[in-house]
């Protein structure tokens, strides 16, 4: 009778550790299909996206924004190069003037 027990005891042991082993890898497959499931979903969403053809406006218009920006600069340094041009003729002008006045002065004092 003690070797019935001794053997059934030592039967129960590995299945109730297989048991708890099968429990642990359902819930190990729950989770990977849960995930799965999630990517799938990720892709589903990313390619509505690709399709609408949202993204590829969007790009288009950062394109376009990148080349307003870049003939601003361009126009930006043109009109500081104009504006110091100007004003060195002005400079110029009055260094001009004000020389042609010393001399009327001069002249008549």
């Amino acid at each position: 009778m003690k070797k019935l027990i001794l053997l059934a005891c030592l039967f129960v042991a590995p299945v109730h550790a297989a048991l708890f082993e099968d429990t642990e890898a359902r819930k190990k497959l729950q989770e990977m299909q849960l995930k799965e499931t999630e990517l799938e979903a990720r892709i589903v969403s990313l390619e509505a996206v690709i399709k609408s053809g949202s993204l590829t406006d969007m790009l288009n218009q950062i394109e376009l924004v990148k080349q307003d920006v870049s003939k601003l600069r361009g126009d930006i340094e043109t009109l500081r190069h104009l504006n110091a041009t100007v004003e060195q003729r002005q400079k110029d002008l009055y260094q001009d003037l004000d020389g042609r006045l010393r001399k009327i002065e001069e002249k008549s004092a």
